[in-house]
């Protein structure tokens, strides 16, 4: 009865509705997935955290490389972006992994190697383009308590910024 009741210049707009209503409920998720995860926590590397901090904080700012990552280490020491994994392993009495070095030649910086227990447990690469560290080259090590340091220069898209050790009241030398 109420097909009969129907225009023929009025189409039925019901599959159109539900097309709109789907439409509109896969929208409303698209725009709830994305606001979750806008809101997640920062998963990125601990090696782009310390980065970004030594990129963008002004001059004059302590960076304590503890507050950057997550995992177990005891010490760290930090070597020129030019040698290779033997001189680093043999400097370390430990197995620093070849894969760690990339197959072309090294761009200007510094790695940064963790240790925990004679055991390398994380490296990254700081390229000189971020900062500088040739002050911090092995052999001078550091702890997690001693591994903060200053921030000079400033940072325009181009070094030269620099890091320099933080001096540690009551702290042992780092030098040999």
């Amino acid at each position: 009865a109420a097909d009969s009741l129907r225009s023929p210049l009025m189409p039925d707009v019901r599959p159109r509705k539900a097309h709109i209503m789907r439409f509109i409920s896969r929208s409303l998720l698209s725009v709830a997935v994305l606001l979750l995860s806008a809101c997640m926590v920062d998963m990125r590397s601990p090696s782009h955290n310390f980065w970004r901090e030594v990129a963008t904080s002004p001059e004059g700012h302590t960076v304590s490389v503890a507050a950057h990552t997550d995992f177990a280490w005891s010490r760290l020491m930090i070597f020129p972006s030019t040698e290779t994994p033997e001189e680093i392993s043999r400097n370390l009495h430990t197995g620093f992994p070849s894969a760690a070095q990339p197959k072309e030649p090294p761009e200007p910086g510094c790695i940064f190697v963790f240790l925990n227990e004679a055991q390398i447990v994380y490296s990254f690469r700081l390229p000189a383009r971020v900062a500088f560290a040739t002050s911090l080259f092995h052999p001078r090590e550091f702890t997690r308590a001693t591994a903060s340091f200053e921030i000079t220069g400033k940072y325009n898209g181009q070094p030269p910024r620099t890091l320099l050790a933080v001096s540690h009241p009551g702290a042992a030398p780092s030098d040999p």
